[in-house]
């Protein structure tokens, strides 16, 4: 089963991802899955004011590591290739550049 999540520590994540990436980051809400396949999951979030993007996390269930799955201009995506029948969490943060 496919779910969406928010991240507990959140200044952990957007010193990292603001750090790695080089761009200021703003916290996104209302991320929620508006449909999914059997290996792909289409999820939608607020939009958020004067953002250049949002980056897309997946967190890989072995390790708890987050690792980026897109980058896209709008507050919607498709993520594909799901393994199917399992549970992932995704984690979205807008950005400025």
């Amino acid at each position: 089963m496919l779910t969406t999540d928010s991240f507990s520590d959140y200044e952990a994540v957007k010193q990292a991802i603001e750090k790695k990436f080089n761009v200021k980051v703003e916290k996104v809400t209302g991320l929620k899955c508006v449909s999914k396949g059997t290996t792909s999951v289409r999820l939608r979030w607020n939009e958020i004011n004067n953002a250049t993007g949002y980056k897309v996390f997946q967190v890989n269930s072995s390790t708890g590591k987050w690792y980026k799955v897109a980058d896209v201009a709008t507050n919607e995506v498709v993520i594909k290739k799901l393994p199917t029948g399992t549970r992932t969490r995704f984690l979205v943060r807008a950005y400025k550049r």
